[in-house]
């Protein structure tokens, strides 16, 4: 725009259209900025509660651990802990089921072991079964109630979620407690 005085000296008419422009021109960069500006808002927002936790929290972390004498931060349905000349074991209620959701890398394989001190009942232990990440695992091994098996490498998942329990259905209506386990482990294979 040529100097603004002498424009509005020459035309009124043609200084306010011509500012009338100028303002429009800034009005359309000032929308285009702010729909890029709540992109980038939008994308840093997924980034923070989506992908930066699960780097944050799954690049170091190689294993877990939780032995039933410790608080219990972790399950919602089981019963203070007992303790007894083996050591401490914790009841398991009603329902059945443990389970978390754990910030290790699934890129590798882990060993997971669970000590299950007691059951409820016979048809409670041969209902006894692990998912991770809603997928059946099979015990490789019962030996001595220490239930073993190997979880495989799922890169696709972004964490470590495990249920493990009984069918409820195996317990018996007068029945508080389904089983009780003394640890949970989940060791990086290798």
């Amino acid at each position: 725009m040529m100097n603004s005085s002498k424009l509005y000296k020459a035309s009124p008419e043609a200084f306010f259209a011509a500012l009338d422009n100028s303002i429009a021109q800034l009005e359309t960069r000032l929308e285009e900025c702010a729909t890029r500006l709540d992109g980038i808002s939008g994308l840093a927002d997924r980034f923070l509660t989506d992908a930066l936790p699960a780097k944050l929290v799954a690049a170091p972390c190689t294993g877990w651990s939780y032995f039933a004498a410790l608080p219990n931060p972790y399950f919602a349905d089981i019963f203070a802990p007992e303790h007894g000349t083996a050591g401490a074991k914790r009841w398991v209620g009603k329902s059945g089921r443990i389970g978390a959701r754990l910030g290790l890398s699934r890129a590798l394989q882990y060993d997971f072991a669970i000590h299950v001190v007691d059951f409820a009942s016979h048809a409670a232990e041969a209902s006894f079964a692990l998912t991770i990440n809603g997928q059946p695992y099979p015990w490789l091994d019962t030996a001595g109630h220490v239930f073993r098996t190997v979880v495989l490498e799922d890169p696709e998942a972004a964490t470590f979620e495990f249920s493990i329990g009984v069918d409820p259905a195996t317990i018996a209506e007068d029945k508080d407690v389904s089983f009780s386990f003394s640890m949970i482990t989940v060791t990086r294979r290798g």
